[in-house]
C-alpha cells in the first residue's frame, strides 16, 4: 500500500515517472500541493554553459 503525503501526492512508479519525463521536458518540476497542502513549489537545474547541472534551485510559497 501506498503512503500519500497528502491526496495530490503522486501515488505510484508510473506517475512519478511521468512526472520525472515531463520536468525533463520543461526543464523545470513544479508541485500544488503534493507534499504540503496549501502550498506550491518549482525546481530549477543550475549549469554552467555547456556543463551538467550541478545543483537545484527549489522555491516553495503558499498557493491560493
Amino acid at each position: 500500500m501506498d503512503t500519500l503525503l497528502t491526496p495530490n501526492s503522486l501515488a505510484n512508479e508510473t506517475d512519478l515517472k511521468a512526472a520525472i519525463r515531463e520536468a525533463g521536458e520543461h526543464g523545470y518540476a513544479w508541485l500544488d500541493g503534493e507534499a504540503i497542502i496549501g502550498t506550491v513549489a518549482f525546481a530549477v537545474p543550475v549549469a554552467l554553459p555547456g556543463q551538467p547541472p550541478f545543483a537545484a534551485l527549489n522555491c516553495h510559497g503558499i498557493s491560493g
